[in-house]
């Protein structure tokens, strides 16, 4: 459901403002460029309130400013009022970020925490699947408002409580162990997870540098056409069949970061990240070139392949160079914040390019180009190939 908002569902809001309100598209993106950069400012230091204040306590909160932050998107009676929902909205989105998810799974899987972290993301990823397509259902057929005021009790009512319930337990409290192996008669306990890497330390780090940078450039192309994608397709087609497609794409993501989870088990990882970017190349340059429902469907379902692996892959990277402990939660938590401080302006920057030209033409391109760089950023050489 937070996937379903604070992630897919800004194309869907997009969408709906621009259509109810009349405002212009680049002003919306704006806002939904805030809802991002708050959420990385907040993201960067996740890791100090899930210490401080627990993971279950943290998700629970975040959960419910996701539903405070949709309704005042849905209930933004003039344009400025888009910029505070952004600011609730973003607060709750850095909470139940990809770094949020790896640090729920994190007193539960180490030796395959990348497994788990697909399989998770897997969930995340029905926000596309199903939430946002349903929102675009439901907005036509109950309004936007009612389709806000259901979404915020459902998260309010039931998802806030079972996460602070369910997240609160361990696997000691289970009568399990990490991973799931067991126990060893005669084994000593394990040692208590030491102290974190400081961060000025992971930031020297030549592939957290490099982690960064291909993947932040990746992800900029990514969310920002992701964010337009709903407005590009409905000047194509009819919205229900927009809406369709939006869904093939997150399908397509399940899909990918399936294939990418077992390719990384036996190829160089940043190799399969590149290949995965690759494929989303392929899909832009078929939404661009080519016309009709069939081949913007092909073109959604090659993009959507790796969008779901440009989430998990820095994770398992990552995880060669500091194990799978709080130095990993740390690093993945900087990496996803400055990811999101770099896509933020991503819906923004492409709502002005839509707005200058009127179509999304120099929109793909820039897209396209921004992937084939980071691929090529992305492929290992000789001096920093990734340890295994």
């Amino acid at each position: 459901m937070s996937w379903g908002i604070g992630f897919y569902g800004m194309s869907v809001l997009l969408v709906e403002i621009h259509a109810t309100r009349g405002w212009p598209i680049p002003l919306v993106s704006a806002a939904i460029t805030t809802h991002y950069l708050v959420g990385a400012a907040l993201i960067s230091r996740l890791d100090d309130a899930h210490g401080r204040f627990g993971v279950a306590r943290v998700t629970a909160a975040g959960l419910c400013l996701t539903a405070a932050g949709l309704l005042c998107w849905a209930h933004a009676l003039h344009p400025w009022q888009l910029f505070g929902a952004a600011l609730v909205s973003g607060a709750g989105w850095s909470a139940t970020s990809s770094a949020a998810v790896n640090a729920m799974l994190a007193p539960w899987f180490a030796r395959r925490r990348p497994v788990a972290l697909s399989m998770a993301l897997n969930g995340a990823s029905l926000g596309g699947i199903v939430v946002a397509p349903a929102a675009v259902l439901l907005n036509n057929s109950v309004g936007f408002e009612a389709t806000a005021i259901g979404a915020a009790v459902l998260l309010i009512g039931v998802l806030a409580p079972l996460a602070r319930w369910q997240l609160a337990l361990t696997p000691a409290m289970m009568g399990q162990t990490i991973d799931n192996d067991p126990p060893t008669v005669g084994a000593p306990a394990p040692a208590p997870p030491g102290a974190p890497l400081p961060r000025r330390e992971i930031w020297r780090d030549p592939l957290f540098r490099r982690v960064m940078m291909s993947f932040g450039i990746a992800m900029f192309a990514q969310v920002g056409l992701l964010s337009h994608l709903l407005a590009y397709l409905a000047d194509h087609m009819a919205e229900a069949q927009a809406a369709v497609l939006l869904g093939l794409t997150s399908l397509s993501a399940v899909i990918g970061r399936s294939v990418l989870g077992a390719l990384a088990q036996r190829i160089e990882r940043r190799t399969a990240a590149a290949s995965s970017i690759s494929v989303q190349l392929v899909g832009l340059l078929v939404l661009q070139t080519l016309d009709g429902p069939v081949a913007l469907g092909i073109g959604c379902l090659l993009f959507g392949f790796g969008v779901g692996t440009m989430i998990t892959m820095p994770t398992i990277i990552l995880q060669t160079r500091f194990g799978s402990g709080a130095s990993l939660g740390r690093a993945v938590g900087l990496v996803v914040a400055v990811h999101q401080g770099l896509f933020s302006f991503a819906p923004a920057t492409f709502g002005l390019l839509r707005g200058w030209l009127g179509d999304y033409r120099l929109v793909l391109i820039l897209a396209t180009a921004l992937m084939a760089f980071a691929a090529w950023l992305l492929l290992p050489g000789r001096a920093d190939r990734v340890r295994h």
